[in-house]
């Protein structure tokens, strides 16, 4: 027996899926545009009431002027150094620090850190990456150096408006 439709909200499609056994079940979509993009969003939600209250978040930045902030920080780690790189780094960095920097990246950053989005990124987990350093034998003065050019990354993706906060500050 089929489950009935759940009723119609605006602004929420309700999309009938089917799992392998044959069951029956129903998820919950918004979307909405990118204010800085110009491209299409959406969020599927479990539950209707989590769509009807994520529409609600929508209206409210959108009213605050804050909506392109909710979908801030989405990209991954490796893919804004990829961009910091090219069109910062290669600028105003001069070429020991440029290979230092690489060094960084590629031993110990990128290992760690490239996979995660940019928002994922806390004090927490800029803690731990710290004490995986230290754990591996890294030099002092190489973490320092890693930690600083991280730092500086997340400025400047601050600055770009790419995310909200730099954890790299608030961890010594």
């Amino acid at each position: 027996m089929s489950p009935r439709a759940p009723k119609k909200v605006p602004g929420v499609e309700n999309r009938r899926r089917t799992r392998r056994n044959g069951e029956i079940y129903w998820t919950y979509r918004v979307r909405w545009t990118d204010p800085v993009t110009g491209e299409r969003r959406g969020e599927e939600f479990d539950r209707q009431s989590d769509a009807v209250d994520f529409k609600a978040k929508l209206r409210l930045a959108r009213r605050s002027g804050r909506l392109a902030e909710l979908d801030m920080g989405r990209e991954t780690v490796a893919a804004f150094f990829a961009e910091w790189w090219e069109l910062h780094a290669t600028v105003t960095l001069q070429r020991a620090t440029l290979r230092k920097y690489a060094t960084f990246w590629n031993r110990h950053a990128l290992p760690r850190l490239g996979h995660l989005e940019l928002r994922q990124v806390d004090p927490q987990i800029v803690a731990r990456f710290r004490h995986a350093l230290e754990a591996d034998g890294v030099g002092a003065a190489t973490i320092q150096g890693t930690m600083a050019m991280l730092q500086g990354v997340f400025r400047i993706a601050m600055q770009w408006r790419r995310t909200m906060v730099n954890p790299f500050t608030d961890v010594r």
